[in-house]
């Protein structure tokens, strides 16, 4: 095996096989592994895998000999990101080593056979389905992080795909957030759920912008994502996905509006102090026409803000997780956030107010006020501690 490309290409391919290695240290040394190909019609492959997820980087250059074997991927990846990339990369086989020409810079690495490339998950499926590359990475973005790392947990640990004739949805949810977005996409076999890995959105999210349409391919046991020189296929989730829908509020609810970066950065300052406490809670108050916003710790201290907005019904007092809030409120693409408060026990239901085509709806649940002291702070004077005057 022997060949040359640019560097710059060269180190695109490489970190996107190598996103699919274990993270993790102890594990069999075959998955640390990346299985090189050169073809004689100029394509190089580089693949990777963690058995249940596999990426497959398909770039061209100018092959003299084709070939394949196995390289160390972290340290391929490494040396591809310190090379030069305006250079060109040169790599070849040497008997039990692959040798990397990058600029000045000379390495031997250690090299394998490419039957010792365990391989990933079979990508075949059914049909595949064109899905804009830019409306998939919104989608993913605003909804994998709230899936649940507790492997105990089983497939609330997944992402629920969900297909309708004319929709794609995706779910997550850990039982103190849940995220719902919703795209309209025609030409879907309605009636599919998988539940898919949230390491394969979160990868595709980082990997897919700027590539165009991608295909989804949606088999029994797999989930695979295409476009132009890149492939990412993961196994789907065993188990059933819970009925969401029994936990989202359907009762009368305080409905607060106002833009949405006014609410992010009021959450943020805020929370700067609520981190002190356990819960991390912050409480809000909705009346009259605006939203008031503390917090109070006994070791720290006390953050207040009041902030104008469009309240319907109320008053109404609730208390929520600042850490989760500030990750729902950057999740929201649109310049307006309309938050629907059902009680200081229920769920506290947020959407963006916009022209978005990807309906998006997240999930919060409340922290208890049993155990917080809600007595909103003196020291923001006697102004703030007034009840807002009520909406003309």
């Amino acid at each position: 095996m022997d060949f040359t490309l640019p560097t710059k290409e060269n180190r695109a391919a490489v970190w996107a096989a190598a996103e699919a290695l274990p993270k993790r240290t102890g594990i069999l040394p075959a998955l640390t592994l990346v299985r090189v190909d050169a073809h004689a019609d100029g394509r190089i492959t580089y693949r990777g895998t963690d058995l249940e997820f596999a990426i497959e980087a398909e770039v061209r250059g100018e092959v003299r000999t084709a070939g394949s074997l196995c390289l160390h991927g972290h340290q391929l990846a490494d040396i591809a990101g310190e090379s030069d990339p305006e250079g060109q990369t040169r790599i070849h086989a040497d008997g039990t080593a692959g040798l990397i020409e990058a600029g000045r810079s000379r390495f031997r690495l250690a090299a394998s056979p490419a039957a010792d490339y365990v391989g990933g998950p079979d990508p075949s499926g059914g049909p595949p389905v064109t899905v804009p590359g830019d409306v998939l990475r919104a989608m993913a973005g605003r909804v994998a992080w709230a899936a649940s790392r507790e492997e105990s947990r089983g497939p609330l640990c997944g992402v629920l795909l969900e297909t309708t004739a004319t929709s794609l949805r995706m779910v997550a949810t850990n039982g103190k957030q849940l995220a719902l977005s919703e795209a309209p996409l025609p030409g879907l076999t309605a009636g599919i759920r998988q539940v898919v890995p949230p390491q394969l959105l979160a990868t595709a999210e980082r990997l897919l912008k700027g590539r165009g349409p991608v295909e989804l391919t949606l088999g029994e046991s797999t989930v695979g994502l295409r476009v132009a020189g890149l492939a990412l296929t993961a196994r789907t989730l065993p188990g059933a996905y819970p009925d969401y829908g029994q936990v989202l509020p359907r009762k009368a609810a305080t409905v607060v509006q106002l833009p949405t970066a006014t609410l992010l950065q009021a959450v943020r300052r805020i929370a700067t102090v609520a981190r002190s406490h356990d819960s991390k809670a912050i409480i809000a108050r909705a009346e009259g026409r605006g939203l008031r916003m503390w917090t109070r710790t006994a070791d720290v201290g006390t953050a207040h803000e009041v902030v104008e907005a469009a309240v319907l019904d109320g008053p109404v007092l609730v208390a929520c997780n600042a850490d989760i809030m500030e990750k729902v409120l950057g999740s929201v693409a649109a310049e307006e956030v309309r938050v629907r408060i059902h009680g200081s026990k229920g769920g506290i239901l947020i959407d963006g107010r916009g022209d978005d085509p990807i309906r998006s709806l997240w999930m919060v649940w409340p922290v208890s006020l049993d155990n917080l002291d809600i007595t909103e702070p003196a020291e923001a004077g006697e102004s703030a501690a007034e009840p807002l005057p009520a909406a003309a």
